[in-house]
This record gives structure tokens, C-alpha cells and sequence, in this order.
């Protein structure tokens, strides 16, 4: 069964509203932690990251034709599960960065 034209519209909605809100809050937190001398570089860093991110977009649909649906959520999970673990692990120390 094909996804409706509204499952994509809502998922772009969410998608942008989501972007929108986090990345000024990214850059904000990158111009706040990063050194004076080395501000602009960060600022593109942080950027870049989005784009490699966007760019590995289509490991998606690439594991969807290759694996079962469940084995591809199953990875989507673990991966988000990964990358809270290293946020969490460093909630300690941006706690140190910004309070100094």
C-alpha cells in the first residue's frame, strides 16, 4: 500500500517546524560555547553537520528494499537510542561550558 499525499505533507510539516526550531537554537548554543577567534568556523561546522546528516537520508529507503521493515525501525531505534546516550553523557559537561 502507497502512503496518501497528506502522509508526506505532514511529515514535511513536522520535519521543517522541527529544523526550524533547533537549528537557531544550535547556532545560538554554538556562538555562546565556542571560542571568540574560532566562532565563524564553528558556526560552519555546526552547519555542516546538518547537510552530512541530510545527506545520509538515503540509507533509508536503501535498507527499507534491502532488510524487513522491522529490522529498518529497529535500526532507526537503536540509532536514536546511540545519540541520546552521547547527549546525555555530555549533559555535564555543556553544563560546565556554559556556566563558565
Amino acid at each position: 500500500m502507497k502512503a496518501g499525499p497528506w502522509v508526506l505533507i505532514v511529515l514535511y510539516f513536522f520535519l521543517t517546524v522541527a529544523e526550524l526550531f533547533i537549528s537557531p537554537l544550535g547556532l545560538s548554543f554554538v556562538s555562546k560555547v565556542a571560542p571568540k577567534s574560532m566562532q565563524g568556523l564553528c558556526q560552519g561546522l555546526w552547519l555542516g553537520a546538518t547537510a552530512v546528516g541530510n545527506l545520509f537520508l538515503f540509507l533509508g529507503p536503501k535498507m527499507y528494499n534491502v532488510m524487513p521493515l522491522g529490522w529498518c525501525w529497529g535500526v532507526f531505534a537503536c540509532l536514536c537510542l546511540l545519540s541520546m546516550g552521547v547527549m546525555f553523557g555530555m549533559v555535564k559537561w555543556l553544563e560546565r561550558v556554559t556556566n563558565s
